[in-house]
């Protein structure tokens, strides 16, 4: 399996839970914990789709997102940029899961939603084709006129 059809299918589990996302904040009251859940879930998925994306095949087996964030920088120093955000999302993974004195609002719920779609498109971009490699590539491939 190629590394790009691997990460696809992080991308699919990921966006998975962004749907997830959608769907408990049309409930009400909303489900504070379980969004923050699946917001840290979609982080980190598309943490890891980005590493597999770089050829990385021992995906680290951890829910760390600013550990993840880290690796990632080593591949694209651009990462930096959301290492805090990114590290936000680490006590969702197993805090919001378990009794904790983690206590949340819906204030939070609502800022974890924002930071992730930023986070998720800031990632998305990094895995999009280069539009300027990909005109090249089709002028190559297109017969020329003589």
């Amino acid at each position: 399996m190629t590394e790009n059809s691997e990460a696809k299918r992080w991308l699919r589990l990921a966006d998975f839970d962004l749907r997830t996302v959608r769907l408990l904040f049309s409930d009400y009251p909303i489900m504070v914990e379980e969004i923050c859940y699946h917001c840290e879930q979609a982080v980190e998925k598309y943490l890891k789709a980005f590493l597999v994306f770089q050829g990385v095949e021992d995906l680290p087996r951890i829910h760390d997102c600013g550990r993840l964030c880290r690796l990632c920088a080593e591949y694209d120093e651009d990462f930096k940029e959301i290492l805090a955000s990114c590290e936000m999302f680490t006590p969702y993974s197993t805090q919001v899961r378990y009794p904790s004195d983690l206590e949340l609002l819906e204030s939070d719920a609502l800022h974890a939603d924002a930071l992730c779609v930023q986070v998720v498109s800031f990632i998305s971009s990094k895995m999009a084709p280069d539009q300027e490699e990909k005109e090249k590539e089709e002028e190559s491939l297109s017969p020329t006129m003589q």
